[in-house]
């Protein structure tokens, strides 16, 4: 068969494949899914028991993860941390010096969980000064904190030795962990309390007004993480500042995150719009409000919940609600609480969050002739998640695409052809619809003989050519992620 569609000697027969819909596989995909947290504040250290770096031992926190089911439903480990954690002394950093900080994200990797990140510089809530020593006794201007944080230091967020030092880490962080095969999502932005940039601290006293001194703030903060991480998906914290500067930088790429789901004071219909509005173009990286749920009863009871279980169902809904892509289990406590009282939420959203891809049929010849420069096929596709697939975002536009690959027969080590099809356009793929495509695959040039080929398909990491995502189906065997689809031959 030629490009032009027509056929030069090739056989009619074609294969049909409609592989079998997957409905109760876990399938730990990039971009998608639920979060286990490390979650460096006061309360959480004092409860779990913390050494003085904030990280919890490497060897207890995964042994209770693991007993409570919650690293095998999850996809992510979320270390929202101080910066001083990270960087205690000048170029020091955690991943290079801290091994239990190693065995911690090691233990990640052994269970197929991609890393997080958050980095908060401000002190409010935290159990140290959450800004490294060097940069005050460097220079940097700042003031103490409120509360149980009154003797804690934080700095001005405008101010230029603190912004040196800050930037300089960023490269760090981004020198080390930008890379989307280790890396989810990096939040792009850290100041202000808890790292949700409100309540910033400025420092300037020259003719800019506030609103000005804060916008400064932001793009800086901004523009630092999406220039350090090119590779993977920055996340902004979306209403932080206003919802002006919000969406300036979704439209530099970045994603949304955004917390308080499932409270009716902090995510009310008028909260849910400004993220249903940006939907679909904007997927939403979602947080719960609430955190202890076993130890902090009064928080969600005075917002009017009866039990746990009506929180979760909250939660649940709301993500579902503004199609999220990922949403957290959190640290141990909570994670056993969706464990043993929602394992029913825990599963859907494991099974739907983000993007499931279904290949819902394949069409393409059984056997064409000898001198066949190469093949139709059509395809047709369907997203059964909630959510989408960011391939389209900052750090991942372009790198992703739908591919085929032809593998001579009894060599499936290695493809002969790759095509790839960058065309298909997979992260506008939502829930609704089927995609169908007609796609034309080159042959490898004809050998001796009567060669026949293995047709195969995925969805590759451009860079590698390698496949990166599991599809929500049954029924066809795979090779290194390539779905076989069937048998090619030459003929004639």
């Amino acid at each position: 068969m030629s490009r032009d569609g027509k056929t030069h000697g090739d056989s009619a027969a074609v294969r049909v494949v409609r592989p079998q819909v997957d409905r109760e596989r876990r399938l730990k995909n990039p971009g998608r899914g639920w979060c286990v947290y490390i979650d460096a504040f006061r309360a959480v250290v004092e409860e779990g028991g913390e050494d003085d770096s904030g990280f919890p031992d490497s060897r207890h926190y995964w042994q209770q993860m693991d007993a409570s089911g919650a690293s095998e439903a999850a996809d992510v480990l979320y270390l929202r941390v101080p910066w001083s954690a990270l960087e205690p002394q000048a170029g020091r950093y955690a991943w290079e010096q801290d091994d239990n900080f190693a065995t911690l994200v090691e233990g990640a990797r052994r269970r197929g969980l991609a890393l997080a990140f958050r980095v908060y510089v401000d002190s409010q809530d935290s159990y140290r000064q959450a800004t490294p020593e060097f940069v005050r006794a460097n220079g940097a201007l700042g003031r103490y904190g409120e509360g149980s944080s009154a003797d804690l230091w934080s700095p001005y967020v405008d101010d230029p030795v603190f912004q040196a030092a800050l930037a300089a880490f960023v490269a760090a962080l981004g020198r080390r962990y930008d890379d989307p095969g280790e890396v989810a999502f990096i939040d792009g932005q850290g100041l202000g309390w808890w790292g949700e940039m409100h309540h910033l601290a400025i420092g300037s006293t020259d003719s800019r007004s506030p609103t000005e001194a804060v916008a400064n703030v932001y793009h800086w903060i901004t523009r630092t993480y999406l220039s350090h991480f090119q590779r993977v998906l920055v996340g902004i914290q979306y209403g932080g500042g206003t919802l002006a500067l919000s969406d300036w930088a979704l439209d530099l790429g970045a994603v949304i995150r955004r917390d308080s789901l499932g409270s009716p004071r902090w995510f009310g219909d008028e909260d849910k719009a400004p993220l249903v509005a940006h939907w679909p173009k904007v997927p939403v990286f979602a947080e719960n409000c609430y955190h202890h749920l076993r130890s902090r009863p009064g928080w969600w009871q005075g917002d009017g919940f009866a039990s746990v279980r009506a929180v979760l169902e909250r939660v649940w809904q709301d993500a579902k609600a503004v199609h999220a892509n990922t949403l957290d289990l959190r640290v141990l406590e909570d994670a056993e609480q969706w464990m043993t009282m929602a394992p029913d939420l825990v599963k859907d959203f494991a099974l739907y969050s983000g993007y499931r891809w279904v290949l819902e049929e394949a069409t393409f010849p059984a056997d064409l002739a000898q001198t066949a420069e190469g093949i139709w096929v059509e395809h047709q596709w369907a997203n059964v998640g909630y959510g989408r697939f960011p391939g389209d975002r900052h750090g991942w536009e372009g790198h992703y695409a739908l591919a085929f690959a032809l593998f001579a027969k009894g060599q499936t080590t290695m493809a002969e052809r790759v095509v790839e099809l960058p065309e298909v356009p997979i992260s506008q793929w939502i829930a609704g619809p089927s995609y169908r495509y007609r796609s034309w695959l080159p042959l490898p040039p004809a050998a001796g003989g009567k060669p026949a080929y293995l047709l195969a398909v995925a969805i590759v990491d451009r860079r590698t050519q390698r496949p990166v995502v599991q599809l929500g189906i049954r029924g066809l065997r795979q090779v290194g992620g390539w779905y076989l689809l069937g048998e090619i031959s030459r003929s004639g």
